[in-house]
């Protein structure tokens, strides 16, 4: 076992750094604020735990494919992502080297909405590479939402 979370979160680093690649969804975003803080920037207080759990639970956000080789992959520019649980995480903004696949509105519980946020991005970290998505796999995801997964996981 760990000894602490630092000493987790500092494996993981490493990990990655010598070419590990980790594929990280939704709920888990507070692995990546601890991991790769310099990264993403999520909607919320970044010193409390869970507190970018703040999109409100919709049917469907239309986002755009943004990532040009994604985009001929899937033979669109546009997707339809659900969220159909209470609240999920959004993305308010990137680092300059991280690489957005799809862009689209979100509406924050109680906010006004956003216009266009990042809802799946990517990045190089030393050797290793990590993809990060806002919606996640689930029963019920949609056919271009699982293809949009498997052709980023089986990218790292």
């Amino acid at each position: 076992m760990f000894s602490s979370t630092q000493e987790a979160i500092a494996n993981l680093r490493t990990f990655v750094e010598q070419g590990g690649s980790i594929y990280v969804s939704d709920q888990a975003y507070d692995l990546m604020e601890q991991a790769f803080p310099d990264k993403l920037d999520f909607y919320g207080d970044d010193n409390q735990r869970n507190a970018a759990e703040l999109g409100a639970a919709t049917n469907v956000v239309m986002g755009q494919v943004v990532d040009l080789p994604l985009a001929q992959a899937l033979g669109s520019s546009s997707i339809e992502l659900h969220y159909p649980l209470w609240a999920w995480v959004i993305v308010e903004s990137v680092a300059p080297d991280v690489r957005v696949f799809i862009r689209g509105p979100a509406t924050p519980i109680g906010g006004s909405p956003l216009p266009d946020v990042p809802h799946t991005v990517g990045f190089a970290h030393g050797e290793g590479h990590v993809v990060y998505t806002s919606f996640h796999q689930e029963p019920g995801i949609n056919q271009a939402a699982e293809q949009v997964l498997r052709l980023l996981v089986f990218e790292l």
